[in-house]
């Protein structure tokens, strides 16, 4: 597990590196609100120069999905899927 917090670069090339991994999007709202994606997910995984990526919201980014159920559990977080890359 990797966590980037104002740390775009690391972030995408952990993205690059781990092409099946997930990514939860962790939300300044509150443990409640994390939301979990595949590391392709369109919503997160655009390498433009111009855009923030770990600014506003912190990534952390297991290589599987045992070890990021693991993480949510021992750190409070419930977790949503993506619809739209619908992590399962």
């Amino acid at each position: 597990m990797e966590l980037f917090q104002n740390d775009d670069a690391g972030y995408l090339t952990w993205i690059e590196r781990h092409a099946d991994g997930y990514i939860v999007n962790l939300n300044t709202l509150g443990k409640n609100h994390s939301m979990i994606h595949t590391s392709r997910c369109g919503h997160l995984y655009e390498p433009e120069p111009t855009r923030t990526h770990t600014i506003a919201y912190g990534k952390a980014c297991p290589q599987d999905r045992q070890e990021l159920i693991a993480w949510a559990q021992a750190n409070g977080h419930t977790l949503t899927e993506c619809s739209s890359c619908e992590p399962q």
